[in-house]
């Protein structure tokens, strides 16, 4: 910042577009990065004016005092012109009534995409991960290959994070002069970025928030020109609630972005840079942004015991080699990624990277990693190194990692009681244990299993925050809980878990691989059974204590589905397809975590008597 003197002495304004992307992990660490920049503005002299925007967000003002830590002014009149934009929610066609199993996703999103394309509509289709993303566009190149006709005269191209910055760059840019006419992404394509003038979105299942869907369906129609935007919907439980009530969907507020500026594992890291950049007074006068003096002395004095700050004189200045912000991700709690490197005939050639624990779940040995539709074959993958070296191999399948997930209690922060509710909520810490134990081949276009294989890596350990619902014994939904077989127990606790966890998104900010669940028939810490819901990021990001809240919505929303749901004994769209007949009995679980019977549709079903001996009946 020494060589910036005269523009931090003169920094007036401070804009931030699309404010509601900064939330959870990534909130947290800008909320940090804002606190460093506010620090070295004021060391030169100047207070400058912040100004968020945000076009979907339920809570604008509150998300903007957390990230700058300021009283802020709320405009919220629209006066900006819109054009028409028609949305259609599709929901692909049953192929099993018995199952629930419906025609995917993907492949009826690849249906659609390639009827736009060939109508000459620049198309972008949107995919929930880096994998599908490069499935999908795969299946479209292969639909579209023709030598004799250059392919139609159109390419499509993926996008997501992991591509080198200069394939990036060549995308946007071949989507600006028109040399691409069709793109499949991640929600990296979400916005912040002029990709031209597309004129159809097709989403391969619900991104995961409102605040999402409407950043997705918005990418076309941004020249002032007729647009349309198709959801494509998935098996999940989630997008079939909303496929049955659409009118839920088109009437809910965006949600609520949260975050937390003092998790402790971002903190220590900004702690760090912003010693390097400027050092900290010892006293009344030391702070960095909102955080307590003595969380900031805290981590002071643990940073001078690991030998990167030393203090002198009243002063903690930085002591130790480097530049610490070289070891920050922004985008996680973890810094530490694996470099991905062709080795295919003694080529060395760096092609991406991944984090760390997405690491052992997507490229263990013998993984098939797609790179722009090129098949590369894991041979060997070295954590301790950071590197995973891949040689080019042509296979008929995809593997897909089996994650098996422990989990401690160790502290009870919170405890929240519900008003004739079976449940009762502990807030606090947990340790999850995370080990990749097997792996499925799954064949290209059919996805049919054809073989698993072994995983041998060490698991992954992180504390973080977690919801605890524990079922009280003698409550309704315990006595028939009890009433049961331990088998038959667990399998109402982990169907009904597998539905609330899909489910939550729709009512917390987040993504649903944000969230992580643990089923336990009689938790070791409780001694009572107990569905857990945990933060999948280091210290949490504040979704834990955003449950409470929103429990009781959660529950009657997991009730109407699996009740509404027509499958049999369970499939994808409501409680799981993984065990025989754990339909029945996880329905009637959550109709009976309300105490008086009163969340929705079960009372009529269960009258006579007790409600579980009604079932057991």
């Amino acid at each position: 910042h020494t060589k910036w003197i005269s523009f931090f002495s003169h920094l007036d304004y401070v804009v931030i577009d699309e404010m509601h992307t900064y939330r959870g992990i990534f909130g947290s660490h800008v909320g940090n990065v804002i606190r460093r920049l506010k620090r070295i503005a004021a060391f030169y002299g100047s207070k400058p004016c912040f100004i968020l925007s945000s076009a979907t967000i339920a809570n604008p003002q509150e998300l903007a005092n957390m990230l700058i830590e300021d009283e802020v002014d709320l405009i919220d009149e629209n006066g900006a012109g819109t054009s028409e934009k028609t949305i259609i929610y599709y929901n692909p066609p049953v192929l099993d009534p018995l199952q629930g199993i419906r025609r995917s996703s993907a492949l009826e999103s690849e249906k659609i995409t390639l009827k736009l394309l060939s109508m000459g509509i620049k198309t972008i289709l949107f995919a929930r991960s880096r994998l599908k993303v490069e499935l999908i566009a795969s299946y479209l190149n292969e639909h579209l290959a023709n030598p004799f006709n250059e392919n139609s005269h159109i390419r499509i191209s993926p996008y997501r994070s992991g591509l080198l910055p200069s394939e990036r760059r060549a995308i946007e840019r071949g989507l600006r002069d028109g040399s691409i006419q069709g793109v499949v992404s991640t929600n990296a394509l979400e916005l912040g970025i002029d990709i031209g003038g597309l004129d159809a979105a097709v989403m391969a299942g619900y991104p995961g928030s409102t605040a999402s869907f409407w950043q997705q369906a918005g990418r076309a129609g941004r020249r002032g020109t007729a647009s349309i935007a198709v959801m494509v919907a998935t098996s999940s439980p989630l997008d079939q609630f909303f496929a049955t009530h659409p009118e839920y969907f088109f009437s809910q507020k965006p949600e609520k972005g949260r975050v937390d500026l003092n998790n402790v594992y971002i903190f220590m890291d900004h702690a760090k840079c912003a010693a390097f950049e400027l050092p900290f007074n010892d006293g009344a006068d030391s702070n960095f942004g909102r955080a307590g003096k003595e969380d900031l002395a805290g981590a002071l004095e643990i940073l001078e015991a690991e030998g990167v700050v030393r203090k002198t004189e009243g002063r903690w200045f930085w002591a130790s080699e480097g530049y610490p912000g070289e070891s920050v991700s922004l985008r996680s709690a973890r810094s530490d990624n694996v470099v991905i490197v062709d080795t295919t005939n003694g080529a060395h050639a760096v092609i991406g990277e991944m984090d760390r624990p997405s690491a052992k779940e997507l490229i263990f040995d013998n993984a098939v990693y797609i790179h722009n539709g090129t098949q590369y074959m894991v041979e060997k993958l070295d954590i301790e190194n950071r590197i995973c070296k891949v040689v080019k191999k042509d296979v008929e399948y995809w593997t897909d990692s089996i994650v098996k997930t422990d989990l401690e209690v160790l502290t009870e922060d919170e405890h929240v009681s519900f008003e004739a509710f079976s449940l009762e909520c502990f807030v606090g810490d947990v340790l999850i244990r995370d080990q990749v134990q097997k792996f499925k081949k799954l064949r290209f276009h059919t996805h049919e299993n054809i073989g698993y294989g072994e995983v041998y890596l060490p698991p992954e350990e992180m504390q973080t925050r977690a919801a605890m619902f524990v079922v009280e014994p003698k409550s309704p939904a315990g006595r028939f809980l009890d009433a049961l077989s331990p088998a038959q127990a667990q399998d109402a606790l982990s169907g009904a878990g597998k539905l609330l966890k899909s489910l939550a998104p729709a009512f917390l900010l987040c993504d649903p691989v944000d969230i992580g669940m643990v089923a336990r028939v009689k938790d070791p810490h409780f001694q009572k059974s107990a569905l857990i819901f945990f933060d999948k990021y280091p210290g949490g990001t504040g979704l834990s204590e955003a449950f409470p809240d929103r429990a009781k919505e959660l529950f009657m929303a997991a009730e109407e589905r699996v009740f509404a749901c027509g499958c049999k004994d369970g499939c994808p769209s409501c409680v799981g397809a993984d065990l025989p007949a754990i339909k029945q009995i996880a329905r009637h679980f959550l109709a009976l975590c309300s105490a008086d019977g009163s969340l929705s549709g079960a009372q009529s079903d269960l009258e006579g008597g007790s409600q579980e001996k009604a079932w057991l009946r």
